[in-house]
């Protein structure tokens, strides 16, 4: 386990320090200004650095980087090793006048201290289990002829069938995924310009600058999804829906599709239109994409939908409509309740990939009738009744409002 102070500013001759934090993908160490407030923290520390370099300051940059515990620790250890160095490389390439020896790294790999203190700080009631197995359990358990037996991350993982795990790798890990930068200097030279809201002075002589929430307390964000289901799409009655994110895993899913295509001379007519709502519950997952992560809109989810559709179909002489005929929509439409499993993945950087089926109940009117010259002849009537799959998505989701999470 990594020095509880690890994150502390260098104690140095200058007696102020600013800090910035910047915040990563999950597994990724590029710099993602999009995400969180990091678009606004760079820009800041770049403004610092700007003006003590041109002030002719002696200052000290330490860039100190960890990860969040989901990957293997060899992997975490290179993870945040590459963030620091990008980070450095980033400094040194922005600001020519800013030298080498003036700038100080530290990997941490796997950040269980500050998850630790972030529990040590929250209100989960299963925090002091969580605790007890980091404190208490090495990285890996061995047996007396060298062989694994047990781990940390099991343990952790195994605690009350996982759920602590769950909420960390949603509520806590996106926090950990963090470069932090401490620039320390002179307290007599001109500090930055206070910013709202996010310049706090410390008792001892610190000044903390940053946008970001501690990582006790993470923020709820809310958004919503465009998406089309593609064997909607391909099956001719073309499809656009969208999805609000509602928060705790929960999200509302309205979709509205229709076609309306016709051969007269091949005697075929193809008509189908209708609407949907459903809700759905996303569940976070103790691993994706090798290394774990929660994102909104994402991983198994599970839920209810209700349909109102109407349709007209035929083929080679032989027609069947369902609803009234000559009438609307909600005249007397087909309609079908149930419930549906599926599981959504991410494919790029704001598009997602969902595949999902639903079991239900299907009921409505349906006359079958006969193309005669341009006149249809009704022939037989009835309620038509369906127990079984009566949902399929094959959709594509365009995400709107928060990041996509593929590689948070």
């Amino acid at each position: 386990m990594f020095d509880a102070g690890a994150w502390s500013a260098v104690a140095a001759p200058q007696d102020s320090t600013a800090t910035f934090r910047i915040h990563y993908y999950v597994d990724r160490y590029e710099l993602a200004p999009e995400l969180m407030m990091n678009a606004v923290t760079l820009r800041e520390m770049d403004a610092l650095v700007d003006s003590l370099t041109r002030a002719g300051a002696h200052f000290h940059v330490r860039v100190v980087s960890g990860a969040s515990p989901e990957g293997t620790e060899k992997g975490n250890q290179a993870l945040a090793e590459n963030r620091t160095q990008r980070l450095r490389t980033y400094l040194l390439g922005k600001h020519a006048r800013l030298r080498q020896q003036d700038v100080s790294t530290l990997s941490l790999g796997s950040d269980w201290d500050g998850l630790v203190r972030t529990l040590k700080n929250s209100h989960y009631d299963w925090r002091h289990e969580v605790i007890y197995i980091i404190q208490n359990t090495p990285v890996w358990v061995h047996d007396r002829g060298g062989a694994v037996v047990d781990s940390r991350k099991k343990q952790l993982m195994d605690l009350r069938n996982g759920y602590p795990w769950r909420e960390m790798v949603r509520e806590i890990f996106p926090y950990l995924r963090r470069t932090q930068v401490d620039i320390s200097f002179r307290k007599d030279l001109p500090e930055p310009p206070a910013q709202k809201d996010t310049v706090y002075i410390h008792e001892h002589d610190t000044v903390t600058i940053e946008k970001q929430l501690l990582v006790q307390a993470p923020r709820h964000r809310h958004g919503f999804l465009l998406y089309t289901n593609l064997f909607y799409d391909a099956a001719g009655a073309p499809s656009i829906g969208t999805e609000f994110y509602m928060g705790a895993g929960w999200a509302l899913n309205a979709r509205w599709s229709g076609g309306w295509w016709s051969s007269t001379a091949k005697n075929r007519f193809y008509r189908l239109y209708g609407a949907e709502l459903a809700v759905r519950k996303y569940i976070a997952l103790p691993s994706d994409n090798g290394a774990g992560m929660f994102r909104s809109s994402t991983g198994h989810h599970f839920g209810a939908y209700g349909q109102l559709f109407t349709y007209d179909f035929e083929f080679s002489g032989k027609g069947y409509m369902g609803g009234m005929p000559g009438k609307n929509l909600f005249a007397a439409p087909s309609w079908s309740a149930g419930f549906e499993y599926g599981y959504t993945f991410p494919i790029g950087r704001h598009l997602n990939l969902d595949l999902s089926l639903g079991l239900g109940y299907l009921q409505g009117p349906q006359w079958q009738y006969n193309p005669d010259d341009g006149n249809y002849r009704f022939e037989d009537f009835r309620t038509f009744r369906w127990w079984g799959p009566t949902r399929l998505d094959v959709s594509l989701y365009w995400l709107i409002g928060f990041e996509n999470k593929k590689r948070n």
